[in-house]
């Protein structure tokens, strides 16, 4: 059978488990995927195959490897139902996004609230990002704050339009992508350290023009990749949406995108393992590889068609 799989999430290269809307909790044990239940879940994740949870519909569910437990939210269907499990910190809490302004935390059997409700008013949290000691920060999309988590969670103020992606080399030091719609006007990338932003602007590249950023990865504060579009309007380096910064500043890499002229495919995440180990996908059909500082395609081989679109992507090692 065809499924619409949504999640998946795992802990080894034999215990990995993802879901369906159809209506199919499966999970892989290194040989096969096997129906483990049948339920209707959209997002999952675990801090062990004992302590797994689900979020289906207006419920979340809880599996403790023997049995599947029923697990309301705060907001119940009146708040909205929960959008989906967004992360945790590996010590059995977990973070979920409701469809309004709710943000919940469930922490040793009860959920509590992160943020105040009246400041993430339409808000939605698209990532998570979990530091050592459990400090977080937390992505909301197209949002002017990010949520920060040292010692309590906390929203905080970015002045950042059209946010688009957020990377952290700690949960006081971190990158935020942007979307430009003016032509050298506004920063495509924001550094936020305590307090102090600073703004880098594409402006010193002549030939770019509204230059947006879509993700961000670093093996290190002195080591970031980020990716997204350069250019509406003209076919010519409309697929150049690749920038490195080296601590000190941001230049753009290019490839042989320009072969891709017309395709109308914009870089959108980029992930890796080392800074030697970098990969990225655009919105297209194309698999890219970091190889000696340059980025070169690495679709060869893949089983993907003319009808595919890709839509993440996930970097642990090599293998």
């Amino acid at each position: 059978n065809l499924y619409a799989f949504s999640d998946v999430f795992g802990f080894a290269a034999n215990d990995v488990w993802a879901v369906a809307s159809s209506g199919h909790v499966v999970h892989w044990n290194g040989n096969f995927w096997a129906d483990v239940a049948n339920h209707t879940c959209t997002s999952v994740w675990g801090s062990s195959s004992t302590d797994m949870w689900f979020q289906c519909g207006a419920q979340f569910k809880h599996y403790d490897g023997v049995a599947w437990t029923n697990v309301s939210s705060i907001s119940g269907t009146a708040g909205g139902a929960p959008r989906r499990i967004v992360g945790g910190d590996g010590s059995g809490a977990l973070v979920a996004a409701t469809n309004g302004s709710l943000i919940e935390r469930h922490v040793s059997g009860e959920w509590v609230t992160i943020a105040p409700t009246t400041d993430l008013t339409s808000q939605t949290v698209d990532s998570i990002q979990i530091f050592a000691g459990g400090a977080a920060i937390a992505h909301l999309g197209n949002s002017k704050a990010s949520l920060v988590r040292i010692g309590a969670w906390a929203l905080v103020t970015d002045s950042v339009e059209y946010n688009k992606c957020l990377w952290g080399a700690s949960a006081s030091d971190y990158w935020i992508g942007s979307e430009d719609s003016d032509v050298h006007v506004r920063p495509f990338a924001y550094h936020k350290v305590g307090s102090t932003v600073t703004e880098t602007n594409l402006s010193d590249y002549t030939n770019l023009r509204y230059p947006e950023l879509f993700s961000i990865w670093g093996s290190g504060p002195n080591d970031l990749h980020g990716v997204g579009r350069t250019n509406y309007y003209s076919s010519l380096y409309y697929n150049h949406g690749f920038f490195h910064f080296d601590g000190t500043s941001w230049r753009p890499v290019l490839s042989n995108a320009s072969t891709d002229t017309g395709t109308g495919s914009v870089v959108s995440f980029v992930d890796g393992a080392s800074s030697g180990f970098v990969w990225a996908i655009d919105t297209g059909r194309t698999i890219w590889r970091l190889v000696a500082g340059n980025w070169v395609r690495s679709t060869s081989g893949s089983p993907l068609t003319a009808s595919d679109t890709l839509a993440g992507l996930w970097v642990e090692s090599a293998s």
